[in-house]
């Protein structure tokens, strides 16, 4: 029977409609007969749970029947705590728990900068958000508010903007946050792009590392917000690290050396910037002090130590300078060389020897030199297998059947 609508009384009674039935024939494979239905017309508005969102969003930027206020920094941001509920598995512990916060008006959102939460907050009501240099600090936010949707779109973001010139930031990072994805991703792009990862400001400001006392040092860095002052020493006889007193001034692609016992950390800077900072670490009183600065200003240093001196190669200038730390005196030697910058140092056989290094453009040299301190005078002495630059150089001593050291 067809539908029919029943005219209302003047009582405003309103009768169910009559509603006709089918009764269709079983499945003659079937034991029972369960195909009896109804007509119901199972409606659905795919368009009415995003229009409420957005009606919500339109309530909130009017201020209109909200219930609760979110602070972050110097701004107040009134919500609705059922939106906030929904979107985050964080304000629904708040919220729907027996927590303070599900009674009080004002809610404080420490460590929170304020645009960080109004992109939050735009995401929560209209399940966007704009993705772009704030993907770090978005991200966390992301992870502390259990917004899991919005974390796997800021972690996307970070794997499609992976390259050389960050892969070892990106590799931080993501240890730092858990995501195994991205980390994964980044190791391998260090090993299989190294070459192209070491001529890179990351790769400059790893902390840097040199042994004294029997002990390894580790020196400032950069942690991808701030350059350091941490100095941390590992023992290797009870495989341990420990803080040491920090630097005065934190320090980045600086040189290292070792002299009558005490470290020393010599220049250092940043993208723009060059310092001419010496820092001396005296470990008997773990104390740092400030010796007398570089004659000019340099970053990504080459220093070894020689004769109870330090002698420092810095950027492209034609010259050494060297460091007595008995007088707290500079001095310069000019050389008929150039390329040097980035080059690696090293100490045998009573003469300094340089290898690599490269001149203003990305191109590294594949040239060694030796250097008598005694006289000035600079030869080359060899040719490596490939041009190299930002490179480390060791010497290893042999000895022989007698343990003669040859």
């Amino acid at each position: 029977m067809p539908l029919r609508l029943r005219r209302p009384s003047s009582q405003m009674s309103v009768n169910p409609p009559v509603v006709k039935t089918l009764t269709m024939e079983a499945d003659q494979s079937s034991d029972t007969d369960n195909t009896q239905s109804s007509d119901v017309y199972e409606f659905e508005n795919t368009k009415h749970p995003m229009e409420v969102l957005l009606c919500f969003n339109q309530l909130r930027e009017r201020g209109l029947f909200t219930d609760v206020i979110l602070s972050a920094g110097n701004r107040e941001f009134p919500c609705h705590r059922a939106v906030l509920v929904a979107g985050s598995k964080y304000f629904r512990a708040m919220f729907c728990n027996d927590h303070k916060e599900s009674r009080e008006m004002l809610v404080q959102i420490n460590g929170m900068q304020p645009h960080i939460m109004d992109l939050l907050l735009v995401y929560l009501y209209t399940s966007k958000a704009a993705i772009a240099d704030n993907v770090q600090l978005l991200l966390e936010a992301a992870n502390l508010f259990q917004i899991l949707p919005l974390g796997e779109a800021c972690t996307r973001f970070l794997e499609a903007q992976l390259d050389p010139c960050n892969c070892i930031g990106m590799r931080e990072f993501a240890e730092a946050h858990a995501l195994s994805a991205l980390f994964s991703t980044a190791s391998e792009m260090i090993m299989e792009k190294f070459a192209d990862v070491v001529v890179h400001e990351e790769f400059l400001e790893l902390p840097k590392m040199i042994t004294m006392g029997g002990h390894v040092y580790c020196v400032g860095g950069y942690d991808g917000k701030n350059r350091l002052r941490s100095v941390e020493r590992y023992d290797s006889f009870s495989n341990t690290w420990i803080e040491v007193a920090p630097l005065l001034h934190p320090v980045s692609s600086c040189g290292l050396a070792t002299c009558h016992g005490k470290l020393y950390v010599i220049g250092g800077g940043d993208d723009d910037t060059s310092f001419n900072k010496l820092h001396c670490y005296n470990p008997e009183t773990d104390r740092w002090s400030l010796r007398s600065p570089m004659p000019s200003l340099h970053k990504n240093l080459s220093a070894a130590t020689i004769n109870g001196k330090i002698y420092i190669i810095a950027g492209n200038e034609k010259s050494i300078h060297n460091y007595d730390p008995l007088t707290d005196d500079w001095s310069t030697d000019s050389v008929m060389v150039d390329r040097l910058e980035s080059c690696g140092m090293t100490v045998c056989g009573g003469k300094l020897y340089i290898t690599g290094g490269r001149g203003d453009g990305p191109d590294a040299s594949d040239v060694v030199y030796g250097y008598d301190v005694t006289s000035g005078d600079m030869n080359h002495v060899s040719t490596m297998p490939r041009p190299s630059c930002f490179h480390g150089c060791v010497t290893i001593h042999r000895f022989g059947p007698t343990g003669d050291k040859a």
